[in-house]
């Protein structure tokens, strides 16, 4: 690779930092406003509202989720005939 890629590239990698750094602020203030808003929800004992512009609903969900490590051990046949691999292409920036 030539000198004026390599520059390209660490250019390219320059500015993809900078926005990720801009990203995960903006996630902070995110998370912050959505952490106000479950407050006054709950300190309110609301569990859905609608405003002019916005219909909220906060509740408790449930997820069912497998131990994978359980599962490896305990019932190694299972896990071998149910296991799924998957390939892909990542890319690492140090």
């Amino acid at each position: 690779m030539s000198t004026s890629e390599l520059t390209y590239l660490d250019t390219l990698i320059t500015e993809m930092q900078e926005k990720e750094a801009e990203k995960n602020a903006l996630g902070e203030e995110v998370d912050a406003l959505k952490s106000l808003i479950r407050e006054h929800m709950t300190e309110a004992a609301i569990n859905e509202l609608t405003t002019p512009n916005h219909h909220v609903t906060y509740s408790q969900c449930e997820r069912t989720t497998v131990d994978k490590k359980k599962l490896q051990s305990q019932y190694p046949d299972v896990f071998g005939k149910t296991v799924k691999i998957s390939t892909y292409m990542m890319l690492r920036i140090n």
